[in-house]
């Protein structure tokens, strides 16, 4: 299963150039890097690190034992959410 785009929630495709693969969203262009295979092209189209820190971050909060650690980690995710464009 391939995720959809990260920037507009479109559909993509696995596109094959001279024997290389790459996931590209058929509305806004957006595009892997070249790969070796189809399924390493989809694999890292699929990771999403920013996705998994702002998980771990939630994880975290909801699984913590400490509040002092909790209020850390609520802190931690904030940051990650300026960081990558969230809300001011």
């Amino acid at each position: 299963m391939i995720k959809p785009c990260p920037l507009c929630n479109t559909e993509v495709n696995v596109i094959c150039l001279g024997g290389n693969f790459k996931v590209k969203c058929n509305n806004c262009e957006t595009s892997s890097g070249l790969y070796n295979t189809a399924q390493q092209a989809i694999d890292a189209w699929n990771k999403r690190p920013r996705e998994e820190e702002l998980l771990n971050a939630l994880r975290e909060i909801i699984y913590g034992v400490s509040t002092t650690r909790k209020l850390r980690k609520i802190k931690e995710a904030k940051e990650l959410i300026q960081k990558y464009g969230g809300e001011k």
